[in-house]
């Protein structure tokens, strides 16, 4: 269904003012026993560019899929969601003038498992993207260092562990690891705007990934917003593709992410043990971060134990780190690039 609508001030605010009513009038009770965290899907963080926001597509979104969403629980989602897409759309992207760089700090906290013992530990990266982004970008990648422990078994191990290893990398476009960057602006061009077509898109990226297809999708929107260089119109489109995956739920209203506050949006897979969320600010349209909880006690880690969590935080500086080659400590050991993202040591 094709849909034009002029993103008049008035009408912005009439579809502000909608989907607020709406979120008030369909305010699910809130869980406030989670705890908190989301781990990264895999060793290599997605990168991308930022883009410039399209207006328009606030109107679109929102009047295209708020009769779609089924059952109270789905339609808080969707409510949430839609006004975190209109925010996103409305607040316009940093500006990084000529010669000067967007920083965008990650902080990450991942289980570690060691026997039959687990604990957690911290990192975090700070990736230079240059207002031009066809030159170099720069990727600092932080040592994972113990963040929290479980017993005196947990702590033994984490006191044994090897201290993560720090890398400094540098490769034009945000090509590291011999690999060219899969959310460059190319990239990003390629993913469609409409939410529906967005998630059949998703389905096809992501088959035979994760437990089910709405499980490696909802975690796919997840990174794809953490790495916090999409643009607002993307933005926007993924906040609208996750209200349509079946049973994302409000798992609190008030979740609080390395000191940040927002909406936790959830999704558990009925094959596995952790629970999904996003952490969201619909007043923004910003992503807090995304957080991993685990259902049953595992491996050491008592049931509701936050495995994991990332939080992002984005600025714009006058310089980058100096040094640094494509292939980070793969480079440092002499190893032999065979392949993207694959070495032989």
């Amino acid at each position: 269904m094709n849909i034009t609508l002029e993103p008049t001030d008035d009408r912005v605010a009439s579809m502000r003012r909608s989907v607020l009513s709406r979120i008030a009038e369909a305010e699910p009770a809130v869980d406030t026993a989670a705890a908190v965290r989301p781990a990264a899907r895999s060793g290599r963080r997605r990168l991308g560019l930022l883009g410039v926001g399209v207006v328009a597509i606030a109107g679109v979104l929102v009047v295209s899929n708020l009769a779609g969403a089924g059952g109270r629980q789905q339609s808080a989602v969707a409510e949430v969601l839609h006004r975190s897409a209109l925010a996103a759309v409305a607040t316009s992207d940093p500006v990084v003038p000529p010669g000067r760089f967007l920083r965008v700090t990650t902080t990450a906290v991942t289980s570690k498992t060691s026997g039959d013992v687990s604990y957690l530990a911290r990192a975090q990266d700070d990736l230079f993207v240059p207002a031009d982004r066809s030159q170099d970008w720069v990727w600092v990648r932080g040592a994972s260092t113990p963040f929290r422990t479980f017993g005196p078994a947990s702590a033994a191990a984490a006191a044994e562990a090897s201290p993560g290893e720090a890398e400094l990398l540098r490769a034009p476009a945000g090509g590291f690891y011999s690999r060219p960057s899969d959310s460059s602006e190319a990239a990003f061009a390629k993913l469609p705007r409409d939410p529906r077509a967005l998630l059949a898109d998703i389905h096809e990226r992501t088959v035979g990934q994760g437990n089910s297809v709405d499980e490696a999708a909802f975690g796919f929107i997840a990174d794809e917003l953490t790495d916090g260089l999409a643009p607002a119109d993307l933005r926007a489109a993924l906040y609208e593709a996750a209200a349509l995956i079946p049973g994302v739920t409000i798992e609190d209203g008030h979740a609080t992410l390395d000191g940040s506050t927002g909406v936790a949006i959830g999704r558990t897979d009925p094959e596995g043990n952790t629970r999904d969320e996003l952490i969201v600010d619909p007043d923004t349209g910003a992503l807090v971060g995304q957080r991993e909880v685990l259902l049953r006690a595992e491996v050491g880690l008592p049931a509701g134990t936050v495995i994991g969590w990332t939080s992002k935080t984005t600025s714009v500086v006058a310089s980058a780190p100096a040094g640094g080659t494509v292939n980070g400590v793969f480079d440092t050991r002499g190893c032999t690039v065979t392949g993207p993202d694959e070495f032989q040591c």
